[in-house]
């Protein structure tokens, strides 16, 4: 049986302008767009886990509301 080479497409990242042009009510929040370009990160080793992402800064607000 002939081994086969698959090979998976290759995906073009252009930092965060896809995504300031996606969500256009947040584009001025700092902290929002770091913890949605750390969620959509490609490679599953360099993204945020949930837990590091529910400690975020985006959600400091609600941390000191908790208090």
């Amino acid at each position: 049986m002939p081994e086969h080479s698959i090979e998976f497409p290759k995906f073009k990242v252009n930092g965060n302008e896809n995504l300031k042009a996606l969500c256009k009510y947040f584009t001025d929040d700092e902290d929002y767009i770091d913890l949605m370009t750390q969620m959509l990160q490609l490679e599953p080793s360099k993204r945020i886990s949930v837990k590091g992402a529910l400690k975020h800064r985006f959600f400091s607000y609600y941390h000191e509301k908790s208090r």
